[in-house]
């Protein structure tokens, strides 16, 4: 068992989740509308019309649906381990592999918007919106940086379960991961 645990669970923000249910209720609105609205006469539509039709319905809600529950966990311990729900992310890291922690401001605009990001020469991102987060060198992966309420704490217990010194929590908040 590790030294020290820490635990955070972020839900998605008040305007995504109401863009979500509203892209579901939208999606539930056109679907109504297209099952009551009988066609003109000689413009029904066709296979392929109704097939995309409903294919796009489909996208719209499901999205809409994910959006409005997104939660982001972070999870110290033995391991580190950063879920994202309900897109089916999850890393896992060995503490012991981390060589460098450090915070760092993460934006949105550093990153291509907020999500789970791959960036070229910043390595991966996770962020749900902007603010405080941790920057991680990890010996023979790809740099993750992830969004937290209170960096010191995270890189306090990444510390306290086996995670390297080099670079310390004396950077400041500055700094942005995407640079």
């Amino acid at each position: 068992m590790g030294n020290a645990r820490h635990e955070e669970h972020t839900g998605t923000s008040r305007l995504f989740r109401l863009l979500g249910i509203g892209m579901v209720l939208s999606s539930v609105a056109v679907t109504v509308v297209l099952l009551t609205v009988p066609a003109s006469p000689g413009s029904e539509p066709t296979t392929v019309d109704l097939v995309i039709t409903i294919a796009t319905i489909v996208v719209v809600a499901v999205l809409g649906a994910a959006l409005a529950v997104a939660r982001m966990s972070v999870v110290v311990d033995d391991a580190l381990v950063i879920r994202m729900t309900p897109f089916w992310y999850r890393r896992t890291i060995d503490p012991a592999t981390i060589t460098e922690a450090v915070p760092v401001e993460l934006r949105g605009s550093q990153w291509g918007g907020w999500g789970i990001r791959f960036g070229l020469g910043t390595g991966t991102g996770v962020l749900m919106d902007n603010g405080p987060g941790v920057r991680l060198r990890i010996r023979g992966k790809r740099d993750l940086s992830f969004r937290c309420e209170d960096p010191e704490v995270v890189i306090a217990a990444l510390r306290a379960n086996g995670a390297g010194a080099g670079g310390g929590a004396g950077g400041g908040a500055g700094g942005g991961a995407g640079a």
